[in-house]
């Protein structure tokens, strides 16, 4: 009887998690209903790549936020398969060198702020964690290959949101 009480709390926990997400975006729509033309422009429309930076440091507090928002980011069964790693300092830079094609060498090397952007094959270990709605683990366990299809579409996903995030928060 314990455990089945225990679910329902959860069960419950989960459908008020449910109806307070559904509540947020309800009142974030009655503050915003889109954006303008010019954000939109500046963060996908016209947003090109660049080959010259501000001359400006990136602090943590940024790359936290950055990070923070792009977590957010809707992936399959909220799996968060991507994995990023944000390099500043000079040091970071000569090792990531030594793995970039020429063409970019300088574009990383002077940025203030380079991210690798990669998956992990195990991210549904995490799932009872990040999709306690329903445990999706026997989807991935002993299917590799799955994993990582699913592992590669989402990262790149997230890679996207990054680029999307950094751009609307003028880091591009």
């Amino acid at each position: 009887m314990h455990l089945k009480s225990e679910k329902i709390m959860n069960e419950i926990t989960l459908e008020e998690k449910k109806a307070k997400a559904q509540q947020d975006i309800r009142d974030l729509r009655s503050k915003i209903n889109s954006l303008d033309e010019d954000s939109i422009d500046l963060i996908i429309g016209k947003a090109r790549t660049h080959y010259a930076w501000q001359t400006r440091e990136v602090s943590d507090d940024i790359v936290q936020k950055l990070y923070e928002v792009v977590s957010q980011g809707s992936t399959h069964f909220n799996s968060q398969p991507g994995r990023f790693v944000f390099i500043k300092s000079d040091e970071a830079k000569k090792k990531l060198e030594k793995g970039l094609k020429p063409a970019n060498i300088k574009k990383a090397m002077t940025a203030p702020l380079t991210v690798i952007i990669a998956y992990d094959t195990k991210f549904w270990e995490k799932l009872p964690e990040l999709f306690p709605l329903d445990d999706k683990t026997g989807m991935f366990r002993d299917k590799e290959a799955f994993a990582e299809k699913i592992a590669f579409r989402n990262s790149t996903l997230q890679g996207a949101y990054l680029m999307l995030t950094a751009r609307a928060m003028g880091l591009d």
